[in-house]
């Protein structure tokens, strides 16, 4: 699987840069203006050339007294690419745990050490997974028009960006494309389902109580178990049901 193509939160058709420019820019020759974004830079908005076709946003930013200035990635496609590093690493790890972990093959240290290993990366890759959907769902939520209108009853966004992302996806999307994903795409959303479940289990995390010692075995299992490719490719097909093409293949083409 390759690597994620990472992308601005806004472009902009660099058709339109002359006109945007003699609404929006300081003259560079303004050395009161130019001061002014020197001494406060909270309230500028940068642009510069993505590609041939479009420009990015970004800010700047005073740090020690001088002015840097950052290009916004789009937070959807930085977490999900995170989602991707630590998925590879995660199937690696277990591939090569449970070769070696033949019944004692492995020294104790050396068990744990691995084992540890394995829960961390997996860990961070659903986690990663699940925010790459949660961010989606509410860049989309603050983007509406107006309130929402579930059952008949108006709701505010900012009450709706408190929900579940289960409720967000089945009862907000309607508001915003009534052809859902878990309608079109039931098989693949049964496998967001199941990542919202592990999600859960271990930003809420609880030690077994039925062994009769201390355990958390059931968690290990279930992350033994776990189906990354299938729910990363998930999350990017749920992605990009709602913003066509955002996540792509980066163009090296490597893993």
């Amino acid at each position: 699987m390759a690597h994620i193509k990472i992308k601005p939160l806004l472009q902009f058709s660099s058709a339109g840069y002359d006109s945007v420019m003699a609404q929006t820019s300081p003259d560079v020759n303004n050395t009161e203006v130019l001061q002014k974004v020197k001494k406060d830079a909270s309230g500028f908005t940068a642009l510069t050339k993505w590609n041939e076709t479009t420009l990015a946003t970004g800010f700047p930013y005073i740090h020690k007294g001088e002015t840097k200035m950052f290009i916004e990635p789009n937070p959807v496609v930085s977490f999900y690419a995170t989602a991707h590093q630590f998925t590879m690493s995660s199937i690696r790890l277990r591939d090569d745990l449970l070769k070696d972990a033949d019944m004692f093959n492995l020294h104790g240290g050396e068990n744990l050490k691995r084992t540890s290993g394995f829960v961390s990366t997996a860990s961070v890759a659903i986690v990663f997974m699940f925010t790459s959907i949660e961010t989606l769902l509410n860049i989309i939520i603050e983007g509406h028009k107006g309130d929402f209108i579930i059952k008949s009853e108006v709701i505010p966004k900012e009450k709706i960006l408190w929900w579940s992302p289960e409720d967000k996806i089945k009862k907000v999307l309607l508001n915003i494309n009534p052809k859902c994903f878990h309608v079109v795409e039931g098989k693949k959303y049964f496998q967001i389902t199941k990542l919202l479940a592990m999600r859960n289990s271990i930003m809420h995390f609880k030690i077994d109580n039925d062994f009769t010692m201390i355990a958390n075995r059931t968690f290990i299992e279930n992350l033994l178990k776990f189906e990354f490719n299938k729910t990363l490719d998930a999350t990017r097909d749920f992605i990009n049901y709602y913003m066509t093409d955002l996540i792509e293949n980066c163009d090296c083409g490597k893993d």
